[in-house]
């Protein structure tokens, strides 16, 4: 056995520079805990597949980032704790029979309240008492109103739950009542989440626009990018992340991760002196129809002046000279082709792209 060295940063302190993994996370961390979030880490090989999955039982990977950063406003969740008369060992027995419960309960709960199931977030399935678990989930709508509707809706029907025909039958009528609470996420990161033999330093790059499925993509000059591996994360699609501007390959743009104007791109669109609500969204419906009539996420086709500086924030790492250098991230994607619709005038370098499907692709870092 071979004795391996630690490395604290109290005694090693890391160097913080733009190209450091260590420096990502340390951004990284500081980003979701803006956002009332906790960063974590798991040994666990998972595709980005399952992210819908993960995100209902409270755990965000970076294949749902997009959502987190677009969602994580001062959102309040319902939380319920039920009790269910189930044997606790059969439910965990192995992880696909606890997946499968939790996704049972997930579309039961749904359908009994006439919401999404995205809205329905697990956080735990304990031992109760002999042969009873205790379940402790929350309701999570867009408006604190609709989750309040929502919850008591879901609250008046849980006495009489004996009757459906699914999981909820076995729900121990009990009076029910729920809390309102900060829907707080942790943001959980996997080794194999990075591939760093494909990130790239722009600072001196020397082409400034290249072509990615029939558009033109424009690169990030100046910005050090850390790249995710993503190749085998969406089992289903391989041509999307393809480099040769081909029909298949999915377009390039950019979301910022400012805390607050993240939030308010939703509600402004990308220019700081618009201020009503999603802007876009009657000139996309009368460009595409009403597939379009939906909350709009937005993109920018450029990254200086697209979402940077407006729509990031600095952070501020302390090297180990004692000096506070400061960084930004910006979510480089992939963007479907036919799915978005473009606009011009709301940004200063480029044009808005008012996206209802989105893949992460790079995550980049700046100094």
């Amino acid at each position: 056995m071979t004795n391996k060295k630690s490395l604290t940063f109290v005694q090693q302190p890391f160097q913080a520079t733009v190209d450091d993994s260590e420096t990502l996370v340390v951004v990284l961390n500081e980003l979701i805990h803006q956002l009332d979030m906790k960063l974590s880490f798991t040994s666990s090989n998972f595709n980005y597949d399952d992210s819908d999955y993960r995100t209902a039982c409270g755990i965000a990977d970076l294949g749902s980032f997009h959502s987190i950063l677009t969602s994580a406003d001062d959102i309040k969740t319902a939380k319920f704790n039920f009790h269910l008369k189930l044997i606790y060992s059969e439910i965990v027995r192995t992880g696909e029979t606890l997946k499968d419960f939790i996704l049972n309960f997930l579309y039961s709960i749904a359908s009994t309240i006439r919401t999404k199931t995205e809205f329905i977030r697990v956080f735990s399935v304990e031992e109760h008492q002999s042969n009873q678990i205790s379940v402790k989930f929350g309701i999570t709508a867009k408006k604190e109103n609709e989750t309040k509707v929502l919850a008591e809706s879901l609250k008046s029907k849980s006495q009489n739950l004996s009757d459906k025909n699914n999981i909820l039958k076995y729900v121990i009528p009990e009076s029910y009542t729920y809390a309102l609470e900060p829907a707080l996420i942790a943001l959980q990161l996997q080794k194999s989440d990075f591939e760093p033999k494909y990130n790239i330093d722009y600072k001196n790059f020397s082409t400034q626009i290249d072509q990615r499925g029939r558009r033109d993509y424009y690169f990030p000059i100046g910005w050090y990018r850390h790249a995710l591996k993503v190749e085998d994360k969406y089992s289903n699609d391989k041509l999307w992340l393809r480099m040769k501007n081909i029909d298949g390959e999915w377009n390039v743009a950019y979301h910022g991760t400012k805390s607050m104007d993240v939030k308010s791109i939703i509600r402004q669109g990308l220019s700081q002196d618009k201020v009503t609500r999603d802007v876009f969204r009657q000139d996309a419906v009368r460009e595409v129809g009403f597939s379009a009539n939906v909350e709009g996420i937005y993109l920018a086709t450029h990254c200086e002046g697209g979402v940077s500086p407006q729509y990031t924030d600095p952070f501020e790492v302390k090297n180990n000279n004692g000096d506070n250098i400061k960084y930004r991230v910006v979510l480089q994607c992939r963007v479907q082709p036919n799915k978005y619709t473009e606009h011009n005038g709301a940004t200063t370098t480029g044009s808005a792209l008012r996206v209802l499907t989105k893949k992460p692709l790079d995550l980049m870092e700046y100094c």
